[in-house]
């Protein structure tokens, strides 16, 4: 496995240097959508069924701060792969079924033996440099090496598609929550925000809206 410390290139892009990545960085949410191409010039991915956190050094925490490292104690090995401790990334926490894909019943149930894993999909700081004033591309294409460098099976890319209907579709197939899609040249800003959108499926609506609403925070 590589170990050998990232370094990382900013090209004569702004960045702002920042004393330490352990303080604190306020979540960016997408703006609800109903399904539509959005226009946007950007990317689209899968959005699981699962736990949205933010990994910092050997720790995971929800949006609401909460630590659930403490809950899910076989997620520190994981996070342990990540070839740089100073990096702030944001990612799904994902339990995987035998078939492979998210089983969000097992991540509730903290099932015995069920593996965990990492779906990552921004970049926010890494080696001490602040990312988030920079476009939405350059910090994925710096996720991909970082996720690259970890080369772990638990630890994975999330990826950006350009047919967001042909993503829709095969989502809600598989019953998950649903699609974001992202300008890629749109700066990380704390809030709600309209470069970004969320489209979740009808039939996730229709069967866990109630569920999750309820277990959202916890």
């Amino acid at each position: 496995m590589r170990r050998e410390r990232l370094q990382l290139a900013v090209h004569g892009l702004p960045a702002i240097l920042c004393s330490s990545v352990t303080r604190s960085f306020s979540p960016c949410s997408p703006a609800r959508s109903k399904f539509r191409r959005s226009g946007l010039s950007g990317c689209t991915s899968a959005k699981w069924t699962a736990f949205a956190v933010r990994c910092i050094s050997e720790t995971a925490k929800r949006r609401n701060g909460n630590d659930i490292t403490r809950r899910f104690s076989t997620i520190r090995p994981v996070l342990a792969e990540f070839p740089s401790r100073a990096a702030v990334v944001d990612a799904e926490l994902i339990a995987c079924g035998d078939n492979g894909l998210p089983d969000f019943g097992a991540l509730l149930g903290r099932a015995e033996g069920v593996p965990l894993a990492l779906w990552c999909f921004d970049l926010l700081s890494l080696d001490g440099v602040r990312l988030m004033a920079l476009p939405f591309e350059y910090r994925k294409a710096r996720l991909a090496d970082l996720v690259a460098a970890a080369d772990s099976e638990h630890i994975q890319y999330s990826g950006g598609f350009d047919d967001q209907v042909q993503l829709m579709a095969t989502i809600e197939k598989l019953g998950h929550e649903g699609i974001v899609s992202k300008r890629r040249d749109s700066a990380y800003r704390p809030g709600r925000t309209k470069d970004w959108l969320k489209t979740k499926t009808h039939a996730w609506k229709m069967a866990n809206t109630d569920r999750f609403e309820m277990l959202r925070g916890k």
